[in-house]
């Protein structure tokens, strides 16, 4: 998830990018700033940034609003004015703000950004790009950096990423390194 900067701030560029660390209470969220730093930011200051067309993220209600459960979760639909909009409980769209929410991570489904332009899974797309004993190696290696980094980053997400690597490890193995 990214948000674009809309305020002047000498540590930030105006209407660039940045990634959010956390979203809290009321709108205010954390992100990284260019310096690799944590920032906060108020409502008003930042605007959601559609990255993941065609994702399928979902989003957790922290506050019940008209047809929309508290702690139940929904899938994002489109985005309007750089929010989330989901299908609430009356199947109606429904505009959520920023302090009525939580991301529920782990929950894109193949997002656009994992498919080559022809349609294919990246992976399946560089299979011929590449030899079986360097898709392998390339998947291990993932798989060494998501679990090494979980601690400090993306927790149970990361090991779930190093589990799915390892598995395409595994998958490249299993079809034979001689099958080139």
């Amino acid at each position: 998830m990214k948000v674009k900067v809309v305020k002047d701030d000498w540590e930030l560029t105006k209407n660039a990018t940045y990634p959010v660390v956390t979203s809290k209470d009321n709108g205010v969220i954390v992100i990284e700033n260019s310096k690799g730093e944590e920032q906060t930011l108020l409502p008003g200051e930042y605007e959601w940034v559609d990255e993941t067309e065609g994702a399928r993220l979902k989003i957790k209600a922290t506050k019940r609003r008209g047809d929309v459960t508290e702690g139940k979760e929904y899938t994002v639909i489109k985005w309007e004015d750089g929010l989330p909009v989901i299908l609430d409980d009356a199947n109606e769209e429904h505009t959520m703000e920023p302090a009525w929410f939580e991301w529920v991570k782990g929950t894109t489904e193949k997002p656009n950004h994992y498919s080559s332009s022809n349609g294919k899974d990246v992976w399946e797309s560089i299979a011929g790009f590449f030899s079986a004993e360097s898709r392998r190696d390339h998947h291990r290696l993932n798989a060494v950096e998501y679990i090494l980094r979980c601690m400090d980053k993306g927790g149970v997400e990361d090991l779930k990423k190093a589990k799915v690597n390892l598995d395409k490890a595994i998958e490249v193995m299993e079809k034979g390194m001689d099958d080139e």
